[in-house]
């Protein structure tokens, strides 16, 4: 149900949204995604739930009031126009589903859905072989797959299962109260990716968020390598007799690295792929495509929360340089593969794609 939903919700929200605030629109997904990691957290904490038997059952109960809230609403709401139009070729319902979703419905979109209605019934989706087929369809699909990869290779996922850990490993006193403010961070940072998607681009968000990520990650491992060699506490300098590092400063290094890190992964990588996949298929590829990129995203989330933990005990205190070394990758393919999609039409970003595919060798794509 969530890998179903979380498909079908980001095609929902980038066809109905306006060109000028689609970016914000896909943002808010990962902004009630934040909304709910926090939630769950402050409900799994026994100072709220006890300890007792009934806390986990009434934890597991709340999601099926929400779960019944979609239920009820999806069925009010219209379906897209896009999809009336192209798949159905109702030119009377697309129009209608287009005004309720507007208050005032501009020009351009109306040539948008006339050149929609001008192939109603002809667009049908496309099989998985005729998705490989096209070396453009390839390129966004290699998209897809690689910013869902890069999105779970930063670490987040498993920081937020481990988050105490990590804090404690660093040498912070109260990994707990660090744990909710990073569940806070996340929320402004996604409501700040949503409010800057739409200006900056797309682009240039991911890769400038890959960049601070990697740095981040460095300072994380460099916080929790000093916290693990032999500290003085009668002195305040950073290095002691010996030359090794100490650790009361580490703890302040930690928080204020993690929550950075928080803050950026939410604005960048955690939201935005959902809003770049949903832009680069064409109407006809869109499901298929989609559903690779869902896929990819659930497996290698599975396995950076199965793996976390093992990764970090073999890797201590370095673990954190691996993910760095992974957003740095991330930041390079972002720089030569993924285009801009801000305020562009389908048929713009697909003929960038096919021209990008076109510079590339054959054998690549």
């Amino acid at each position: 149900g969530v890998g179903v939903g979380s498909v079908v919700t980001n095609i929902f929200l980038s066809e109905i949204s306006p060109v000028s605030v689609r970016g914000s629109m896909g943002c808010l997904y990962g902004v009630m995604l934040s909304t709910g990691t926090l939630l769950s957290f402050l409900l799994s904490m026994p100072q709220i739930m006890g300890s007792s038997s009934l806390g986990w059952r009434l934890f597991f109960t709340l999601p099926t009031l929400t779960a019944l809230y979609q239920c009820v609403v999806v069925f009010f709401s219209p379906e897209t126009p896009i999809y009336l139009a192209s798949r159905k070729g109702n030119v009377d319902q697309a129009r209608k589903s287009l005004s309720d979703y507007r208050v005032s419905v501009s020009e351009e979109e109306l040539c948008t859905l006339e050149q929609c209605l001008e192939k109603g019934g002809e667009i049908q989706p496309l099989s998985f072989p005729e998705l490989l087929s096209q070396r453009c369809l390839r390129l966004a699909l290699f998209i897809g797959v690689g910013l869902n990869v890069g999105q779970q290779l930063s670490g987040i996922n498993g920081v937020l299962s481990y988050a105490p850990l990590i804090f404690s490993q660093a040498g912070v006193s109260v990994p707990a109260t660090a744990t909710l403010l990073c569940g806070v961070v996340r929320i402004l940072g996604a409501l700040c990716g949503a409010a800057l998607v739409d200006r900056l681009g797309r682009r240039t968000l991911m890769w400038g968020g890959f960049l601070v990520l990697c740095v981040t990650c460095f300072l994380t491992a460099g916080s929790q390598i000093c916290a693990d060699t032999i500290t003085d506490s009668s002195t305040d300098s950073i290095t002691d007799s010996n030359g090794s590092c100490q650790g009361r400063w580490t703890g302040i290094v930690a928080i204020v690295s993690i929550l950075t890190y928080c803050f950026v992964v939410s604005a960048t990588a955690s939201t935005l792929p959902w809003v770049i996949v949903a832009e680069i298929f064409p109407m006809e590829a869109r499901s298929k495509g989609l559903s690779v990129a869902n896929a990819t995203h659930w497996t290698f989330h599975t396995l950076a929360v199965l793996f976390f933990d093992s990764v970090d005990k073999a890797l201590q205190p370095y673990t954190f340089l691996l993910f760095g070394g992974f957003m740095f990758f991330s930041f390079v393919a972002v720089v030569l593969f993924v285009p801009e999609t801000k305020q562009k039409s389908v048929e713009q970003i697909a003929g960038e794609l096919k021209e990008q595919a076109d510079k590339c060798l054959p054998t690549v794509f």
